[in-house]
């Protein structure tokens, strides 16, 4: 009963074959958005009418991780009288700031 459980040498190098192929086609077929339509930037383009594949910035836009609005928060100084945006900040024991804010 023991020998018909038994798979061969050849048996299992062709299984293991098999398996290495269909690993190896699933892998291939990852193209969701690999070559899907694009633009490079500022490239040409008929969508919009001045012919440019991308919109001007508008003025007064500020790039994300760029708006530095609580200055008590980014120069770790007391918040002043006159700060406009006073924020709560937890300070380790001796971490504490010591300066005022001198920006307002």
């Amino acid at each position: 009963m023991t020998s018909s459980l038994r798979i061969s040498r050849t048996a299992r190098a062709s299984m293991a074959a098999a398996m290495l192929v269909a690993l190896t086609g699933a892998a291939a077929c990852r193209q969701d958005m690999h070559d899907g339509p694009r633009y490079k930037p500022l490239q040409a383009s008929e969508i919009f009418p001045d012919n440019q594949s991308a919109r001007p910035i508008i003025e007064g836009t500020v790039p994300r991780g760029f708006l530095k609005d609580d200055d008590v928060f980014y120069t770790g100084m007391l918040a002043g009288a006159n700060c406009p945006h006073v924020s709560w900040v937890a300070f380790l024991a001796g971490t504490e700031p010591t300066q005022d804010c001198d920006i307002h």
